[in-house]
């Protein structure tokens, strides 16, 4: 929003320590801004998107990394969400780029403890099993329609800390729901 992308992205490359030096002038004013923020309010929040409970840490969007490469991922991006994973407790991260270049990374996030992949399809499933061991995961309005059958829970591995989004129209959708991922539970122990 500060720097237009037509501009930025090739700064990426030509430019590093201009886009280095806007980094370090926006953090301190995030950390400025956030360290007053829990003083006054409390480590407790509901994270930005989806809507979660956060203990402690912050939460952010990593929509961008998409569109760069692994080597400017670590160059740009992860020791940045390391200093902000390492300051505030922990990290809540959503992205909704086609971002698969970067998962090796983002395994590498310090304090990582809940992370939203943002797409469809198959790039789901593959998400719940490349993280099920590091994070919890919110595919928010990636699961389909509570009553659809139950083989696509099983693209889940048991291992997986999951939150499920699925919204009903009536009580007793609620109620099938609740048995089937009930059976699903007791299948994966």
């Amino acid at each position: 929003m500060m720097w237009d992308k037509m501009d930025f992205y090739p700064a990426l490359l030509k430019h590093p320590q201009a886009v280095n030096n806007l980094l370090e002038k926006i953090t301190a004013l995030q950390f400025a801004f956030l360290d007053e923020w829990f003083r006054r309010c409390g480590n407790e929040f509901v994270a930005h998107y989806p809507d979660y409970y956060m203990p402690q840490g912050v939460t952010l969007s990593v929509d961008e990394i998409g569109a760069v490469s692994p080597g400017m991922f670590l160059q740009y991006f992860l020791p940045n969400l390391n200093r902000f994973s390492e300051r505030y407790g922990g990290l809540g991260i959503h992205c909704c780029a086609n971002a698969r270049h970067q998962w090796d990374h983002l395994r590498k996030v310090l304090g990582l403890r809940l992370l939203n992949i943002n797409n469809r399809g198959e790039m789901v499933a593959e998400a719940y099993r490349f993280f099920a061991d590091l994070a919890a995961q919110w595919h928010y309005d990636q699961s389909p329609a509570p009553l659809a059958p139950l083989g696509w829970m099983d693209k889940i591995p048991a291992n997986a800390h999951v939150v499920l989004d699925l919204a009903v129209a009536s009580r007793e959708e609620a109620l099938r729901a609740s048995e089937q991922v009930s059976l699903w539970n007791e299948r994966h122990g």
